[in-house]
Order: structure tokens, then C-alpha cells, then sequence
């Protein structure tokens, strides 16, 4: 069992709430920060990972190609492997992972949010990355709301969007 100071770490990074010096960048710089970061009448566009060939040619397109830029039927290289943890460490148990979804509903609720709005993708695309995350998360992926709320960014937002800060009159 983990100490209550490692779960409370835990708890902040899967919230956003961890110091980005304090972990990688996108504990605290999730979903959720970008999603509130964007104008809300901005476009979205999105390459999700399971996707990333289709998805750099549709954004491709929308940008004025009239090309594929990746070929679908040759596989991306998928460098992203952890080689410094022994096999056993990396195994997650269904359990383990219905944890994870439910520490994670927030961001997974915002995720949906993010593909309900992206221009580079149609209903099925939608609907292929709903299902996929149905299949690992089943409860989160059909929720409209989560346990907990979701945390007020706006100071976060305030301090990393560029804003240059106002100056008191003297």
C-alpha cells in the first residue's frame, strides 16, 4: 500500500493539481487546461494516437493539401516505449485500470468534449474512438458527470496563457 502522501501526488497529477515542476508537464497541463485555454469559439482540430495518420491528413486537408501527407497503410513508428521498467511493472490489471477511469473521469469527460468538437473528424471517427475508450473505461465513457467536480483552473489558466499582467494604477 502507498503512503497517503503518494496517493495524495497521485490524486494531484490525475487532477492537474500537481506543480508542473513538480512532474511531467502534462500532469498539469491536461485536458481540461487546454480546453479552457482555447477561445470557445475557436476550431478544434485533433490526432488522437490510435488514429495519428488518418488524423495528420484530415487536419492536412482542412489546411489546404490535396494530398496525404502519411501513408495510411504504412504503420507510424510508435516510439513512445518504456524500456526502463521491467515487464511486471507495466501490467496493468482490469482492476487497476477501472481505477484509473474513475480517477480520470473528468479529463475523460473533457477528452469527449474535445472530439464532440473537432472539425478533422466525422460521426464515426467519433464514434471508433468512443467505442475504444468504452472498451477500457465503461462507466466514464457513457457518464455526462463525475464524482467530483471539476477544479477551478482559472488561476492556472491566468498564469500560463501569455496574458501579460495588468498594471495597478499608482
Amino acid at each position: 500500500d502507498a503512503s497517503e502522501s503518494c496517493n495524495r501526488i497521485a490524486r494531484d497529477a490525475l487532477n492537474g493539481r500537481l506543480p508542473y515542476h513538480r512532474g511531467p508537464d502534462h500532469f498539469y497541463f491536461n485536458y481540461h487546461y487546454y480546453y479552457k485555454a482555447v477561445p470557445q469559439d475557436a476550431p478544434i482540430l485533433v490526432i488522437r494516437n490510435e488514429h495519428i495518420e488518418q488524423d495528420w491528413n484530415s487536419v492536412e486537408r482542412l489546411l489546404g493539401s490535396n494530398r496525404d501527407r502519411l501513408n495510411p497503410q504504412v504503420s507510424f513508428p510508435r516510439n513512445n516505449v518504456n524500456s526502463w521498467s521491467s515487464e511486471e511493472d507495466l501490467y496493468l490489471s482490469p482492476e487497476s485500470i477501472l481505477i484509473l477511469c474513475h480517477a480520470l473521469c473528468n479529463e475523460i469527460l473533457v477528452y469527449k468534449k474535445i472530439l464532440g468538437g473537432a472539425q478533422n473528424i466525422n460521426e464515426e471517427q467519433l464514434q471508433a474512438s468512443l467505442a475504444e475508450l468504452e472498451a477500457k473505461c465503461p462507466i466514464e465513457a457513457v457518464a455526462d458527470e463525475c464524482p467530483e467536480p471539476l477544479p477551478d483552473i482559472s488561476v492556472k489558466l491566468d498564469d500560463h496563457r501569455g496574458h501579460i499582467p495588468q498594471e495597478e494604477d499608482s
